[in-house]
């Protein structure tokens, strides 16, 4: 637990020092930007276009059948 704390302030206080830097802030701003757009398409197409492996398959068959 103290090890997960302490990674997650040390983490707190990277991004806040590459925020105050405008080299970085753009970086960052363009990172999360492109991850907004890669969210919204799995949720818009991705999603619908998952394939299941042969054991999801059957579990999702018996699942259909059972009820």
């Amino acid at each position: 637990m103290v090890g997960a704390t302490l990674t997650v302030i040390i983490a707190i206080v990277t991004i806040g020092f590459q925020l105050a830097d405008p080299v970085y802030r753009t970086g960052i701003i363009g990172v999360a930007l492109w991850y907004a757009l890669a969210i919204i398409y799995f949720a818009a197409y991705g999603r619908k276009t998952l394939v299941f492996s042969p054991e999801e398959e059957f579990a999702v068959k018996h699942r259909e059948g059972a009820i």
